[in-house]
């Protein structure tokens, strides 16, 4: 969010999707305006962002790189207690207000089996979000109703 851009061409992460949310925010957010490709490399456990614009692997990531290839890629911007963007404060505590999303967004369950997938990522991948929607799926009665 405040690293000098002026002197590159690309921003490249390699992470998961985590990576790719808080590089995207803190690009959007920077107080400057300044804008510059981004480039992710894939090395989370789900990597689903990159999964849905045809990164599947790091090789993969990195050739689009040396050819120099882009694409624009729309983002859903959350506010929360704020009806528009006008009345946000400045700074780092906007980001407690106003998040932009490349991948998804949702409420109540989904985030919750998001964050106790985490657990399981070491050794399950992306399994871990199959266990913990069971988890959340039996512990929330929703397996219930469904019979």
């Amino acid at each position: 969010m405040e690293m000098d851009i002026s002197n590159y061409s690309l921003l490249v992460a390699a992470g998961g999707d985590g990576t790719c949310h808080e590089v995207v925010n803190g690009l959007i957010a920077r107080a400057d305006k300044k804008r510059i490709p981004l480039a992710f490399l894939p090395n989370g456990s789900g990597d689903d962002f990159c999964s849905a614009v045809g990164i599947m692997s790091m090789d993969h990531g990195l050739d689009y790189i040396c050819k120099g290839e882009t694409i624009k890629v729309d983002t859903i911007r959350c506010l929360l207690d704020h009806e528009s963007e006008d009345t946000l404060p400045e700074g780092l505590e906007r980001f407690n207000f106003c998040r932009h999303s490349i991948i998804n967004n949702g409420f109540a369950m989904p985030p919750m089996i998001a964050f106790k997938a985490k657990y399981w990522k070491n050794c399950c991948g992306k399994t871990s979000y199959t266990i913990a929607t069971l988890i959340e799926a039996i512990k929330g009665n929703i397996i219930s109703d469904i019979f």
